[in-house]
């Protein structure tokens, strides 16, 4: 930045140009398309209503690693006309850890860091995962795909486009599943 200064003389108030450190103001920070803010995206599963019943699933977008960050949660709910065939649901300002609905939380995996490019697309994922599973369930009978397939199939395509680290869908493929 550049400071203009009177001459020392009086009579003669032309403005001179000198550079002064020390008046030069913090650089403003602001952030660009390289510098995106880090999510932690999360799988989250809730007890079953049964030791034979499938776990509910979801994933879970943080910005914190603790256990009481809010998250947004992405997961598929049944469209109400007991089919087999699902809806795409985002809920907000949810504890990672806390009760979900009416199912108690059960566990929790860090699947890794996503950037902003890859949050802005997790809906479009959603919606896109729920159409193939949907359609599954049309060609091969009521409940044969659920919220676990549609979380595998988010994460499998997460991984093949290198946003998540290779390894991650078969570390999810062990996580509980029933009971």
């Amino acid at each position: 930045m550049v400071i203009f200064r009177p001459l020392l003389r009086p009579s003669n108030y032309s403005l001179h140009p000198v550079d002064d450190p020390s008046r030069r103001p913090a650089p403003a920070v602001t952030i660009t398309q390289s510098q995106s803010l880090v999510a932690y995206l999360w799988l989250v599963w809730y007890q079953a209503s049964s030791s034979t019943s499938p776990k509910h699933w979801a994933l879970a977008v943080t910005y914190e690693l603790h256990e009481r960050a809010y998250a947004t949660f992405y997961e598929i709910t049944g469209d109400g006309n007991g089919m087999g065939q699902f809806l795409p649901r985002v809920v907000r300002r949810v504890h990672l850890t806390g009760t979900h609905g009416h199912q108690q939380y059960d566990g929790k995996m860090l699947l890794g860091e996503i950037n902003d490019s890859v949050l802005g697309a997790l809906e479009m994922y959603g919606e896109s995962a729920v159409e193939i599973v949907n359609s599954h369930n049309r060609k091969h009978g009521l409940g044969e795909s659920n919220c676990q397939d549609w979380a595998m199939i988010i994460i499998r395509s997460l991984e093949d486009s290198l946003f998540l680290p290779r390894g991650t869908l078969a570390k999810v493929e062990k996580c509980p599943r029933y009971g």
